[in-house]
């Protein structure tokens, strides 16, 4: 779980894989998979489910990250924001919220793992950061 701050506020990313069926009951998550049910204790706040990440609309992601110019969004990759590395989407600057926090859809270093020993340790350490991410915002 990861705890993020952005323009909007907090949100969290839980890993939650192939999971379904979410639900915040108190000061807990659950949810289910395959094989079983899943609880998992929430930090102190009022937190409501918007989406998983790949599920996550134009829409919900324009509330939670930084608009630069009129048609550009911020790249939390980068330090500089110049309008060349700006990106063309509100769910692409999300998406680079996340990596930048290290919560990641796909592993960024797949094709490096076969080629380099030096990117194998980098490698497992995405991946263990790899998967389906439930976000939750704090309502206030």
């Amino acid at each position: 779980m990861k705890e993020i701050q952005t323009p909007a506020g907090k949100i969290l990313c839980v890993k939650v894989g192939r999971a379904y069926d979410f639900e915040i009951v108190k000061d807990s998550l659950y949810y289910y998979t395959r094989q079983s049910g899943v609880r998992v204790d929430l930090p102190q706040g009022n937190w409501q489910i918007l989406n998983t990440a790949s599920k996550l609309t134009e829409e919900q992601a324009k509330e939670l990250v930084e608009k630069i110019t009129y048609k550009k969004w911020k790249n939390y990759l980068l330090t500089s924001q110049y309008e060349e590395y700006l990106l063309e989407s509100a769910l692409k600057s999300f998406y680079s919220l996340m990596s930048h926090n290290v919560c990641f859809l796909e592993n960024p270093y797949r094709e490096y793992t076969t080629h380099n020993l030096y990117f194998s340790e980098q490698w497992q350490q995405a991946e263990e950061n790899t998967g389906e991410w439930l976000i939750l915002i704090e309502k206030k």
